[in-house]
């Protein structure tokens, strides 16, 4: 995770992610692509209920380019809506 600047350590994820609310999904599609052999593509797309009963659909995509031995994530866009 990425944020203000910095990235967050696997101590600080520990800590944080227990208080995030659990999602009630009810579908989800995942897509992944090896484009070319340092280039790939990542597609998820879950429709969930929030407690208020309003049906939302998160969907992010990445493009990962491998460099060095490694996969880093070059674009990431995510989209959250009401449906």
């Amino acid at each position: 995770m990425w944020e203000n600047g910095r990235k967050w350590t696997y101590a600080e994820l520990e800590r944080f992610c227990p208080h995030l609310p659990k999602k009630n999904v009810v579908y989800t599609y995942h897509d992944q692509r090896l484009l070319d052999h340092n280039l790939g593509y990542d597609f998820v797309s879950q429709l969930y209920v929030k407690h208020t009963g309003d049906t939302m659909r998160e969907t992010a995509s990445c493009i990962w380019q491998k460099t060095d031995d490694e996969w880093k994530i070059t674009t990431m866009n995510n989209l959250i809506m009401r449906e």
